[in-house]
């Protein structure tokens, strides 16, 4: 049984207004606000590799004992990077080039059964309604220092990290040395069988 955790590390640059709603998870019957704008919001997607520990260490995957922080759910807002592989377009009948898409009511039951959300992008006077895929599970997200925090309560030491996830969080690093830690985190989630 395999499992593919999804990671970006998106960030605000310190020029930029903070998106609305930043460090909050989407509640029940809210809606994820997807910013289009790569000016004010950017992304990098990472392969992290697929060490165990590490699973365990930001999510509780595959481990007996708790993370320190649990999975949060989707931020309230998000970047295009995100939306992209996360999120799909709602729509009646697929219009040319949007595939694949999902149906209102197949969103609605997606949205019910408490596996997916609904997002949304206000474009002018057009609103794009997205609902998250179906088979993303333990959504969330990590700051640096959380990062740090959640790796050394499973005592895990950064040695034993992959060569992938050492390089994503001196990235991190640098962006936070740039832009403040506050303006810097993980987004992820996890697909197949946790």
């Amino acid at each position: 049984m395999s499992v593919t955790i999804h990671s970006f590390i998106e960030y605000v640059p310190p020029d930029r207004a903070m998106p609305p709603n930043w460090d909050r998870p989407v509640g029940a019957g809210e809606t994820v606000n997807i910013t289009y704008d790569s000016h004010s919001f950017s992304a990098g997607r990472l392969h992290i590799g697929g060490t165990g520990g590490l699973f365990s260490a930001i999510a509780g995957v595959r481990s007996g004992a708790p993370p320190l922080y649990k999975p949060r759910g989707w931020p309230a807002s998000l970047s295009t990077s995100i939306a992209d592989l996360a999120f799909q377009p709602v729509v009646g009948a697929p219009p040319n080039g949007i595939v694949p898409h999902v149906l209102p009511k197949t969103a609605e039951v997606y949205v019910r059964s408490g596996h997916s959300v609904y997002g949304m992008h206000q474009n002018g006077r057009t609103s794009l309604k997205f609902v998250s895929i179906f088979g993303a599970k333990l959504p969330g997200w990590l700051h640096l220092n959380e990062i740090y925090a959640a790796i050394k309560h499973q005592g895990i030491s950064t040695e034993s990290l992959s060569i992938n996830f050492k390089a994503a969080l001196s990235a991190m690093k640098t962006i936070c040395d740039n832009a403040g830690e506050d303006r810097v985190r993980l987004t992820f989630w996890f697909e197949g069988s946790i």
